[in-house]
This record gives structure tokens, sequence and C-alpha cells, in this order.
């Protein structure tokens, strides 16, 4: 509830008169990969501008995730041992590299991530 809290209070800075001007006007929003913060962003938009649940709304117009943030909290992962023994970091970074090909299959990332 954090982050929907969040994009309430900047959604109502911006004072978008409605859905339609801030489709229009939105300069867009970048993450760091957090579930949380989208599904909070997602959230926060459909209340402040009444969207009803079932809209199918093209997220990714306004919502984007920053490789770079990405990265380094890959790497981190991976400087944990205790997450990653160094004896498997090379896998592991195959294992994260092949999740990022975007001709990867929902079936063949869901392979990989279990």
């Amino acid at each position: 509830m954090h982050y929907h809290q969040y994009f309430l209070v900047l959604f109502e800075c911006f004072k978008f008169k409605d859905f339609d001007e801030f489709d229009c006007k939105w300069p867009g929003n970048v993450c760091d990969f957090s579930k949380a913060e989208r599904v909070g962003f997602e959230s926060a938009l459909c209340q402040h501008f009444s969207i009803p649940n079932d809209k199918d709304l093209i997220m990714s117009k306004y919502y984007s995730c920053c490789e770079v943030h990405l990265e380094g909290s890959r790497a981190r992962v991976a400087r944990n041992h205790v997450v990653v023994h160094p004896s498997k970091k090379s896998e592991f970074d195959n294992i994260d590299h092949s999740l990022l090909d975007k001709e990867i299959s929902m079936e063949d990332f869901n392979k990989q991530v279990k």
C-alpha cells in the first residue's frame, strides 16, 4: 500500500483533469523492477481516474523498467555468496541473462525461474 499512496499523491500533484489528459501528457515513470512498485502505480492510477479493474491498460505506455537498476540488483544478488555460491556464479549469470531474452516464451521463462 505504500507505493499506492505515493502514486496517488503524485497523480494529485500533476492535476490532470481526466485520464485522457493523463494519457496524452504523462511523461512516464521508470522503476527498479519492483513488483510492489508497479502494482502500486497501477492500482493508484485506476483509483485516481476511477478506471474499472477489468479495463485493459497498456501499462508499458506509462511505466517502464530501467535495465541499469536491474543490473545493479542482479550484481548484488550474485555477490551474495549465501544466495549464489561462487562455484555457481557462471550458471547464475547464464540463467539470469537468458531470462532477459526478449524472444523467451512465457513457458520457458516459468521453467527457468522454478
